[in-house]
């Protein structure tokens, strides 16, 4: 089992999770609306398609010595949780609420939650709700188009993507180069003269840190 370190964004909003502990700050949701004639087994077979193939869905962070790792686990098939909220548009949206407002960040866990709704109106959907040290804006979008593909072309889509681990190796790989530590030193001069400016009250560090992250 391969483990590497945490991208700067992830350690960024690991901290903010520790920081606002058991809060569901960095949950990102959406809502897929399916089609009636998409059966239960077609919708667990198309989630299952975006787990196996998404790599970032089955990180699980680890903790060793108060230092924080992530790896990839094998991916075996899930079963999904349906909920029947057929006409009761309250209990619908209490539920929503709760959903969206759990915490769901564990250690050695899955960081995502999906689950098949019966709406009100009588349709099918998906609740994806997903944490943000796997996921962005981006990804939500990309989950939703990967779900809908795989459910209109089926087993064609199946193609595996491009790890997000490849994208922590290119930052590691940065960060221990001789181009860093020129960036780094262009920005130090490029900012010596900004230290009592009170748009500018952080450490050097904490610029550094963040300059490095854009430069990536």
């Amino acid at each position: 089992m391969e483990k590497v370190p945490l991208s700067d964004a992830q350690i960024e909003i690991i901290q903010l999770q520790e920081y606002y502990e058991n809060t569901s700050i960095n949950n990102i949701a959406g809502i897929v609306n399916i089609k009636n004639k998409v059966t239960i087994s077609e919708i667990e077979k198309a989630l299952n398609n975006l787990i196996k193939n998404h790599d970032s869905y089955r990180i699980k962070i680890k903790k060793e010595n108060s230092e924080y790792e992530q790896y990839i686990s094998e991916h075996k098939d899930k079963n999904f949780n349906v909920v029947d909220f057929t006409n009761d548009q309250e209990e619908y949206r209490h539920w929503i609420d709760e959903q969206v407002s759990k915490n769901i960040f564990s250690i050695n866990s899955d960081l995502f939650e999906f689950t098949i709704i019966k709406l009100p109106e009588g349709k099918t959907g998906i609740l994806l709700l997903q944490h943000h040290v796997i996921s962005d804006g981006w990804s939500m979008t990309i989950a939703v188009n990967t779900i809908c593909n795989y459910l209109i072309d089926g087993t064609k889509t199946e193609t595996l993507e491009p790890s997000y681990f490849d994208h922590v190796r290119e930052e590691l790989k940065y960060k221990n180069s001789e181009r860093f530590e020129k960036d780094k030193q262009f920005w130090i001069e490029k900012l010596e003269n900004f230290e009592d400016n009170e748009l500018f009250k952080k450490t050097q560090q904490t610029v550094l840190k963040e300059i490095g992250k854009v430069l990536t």
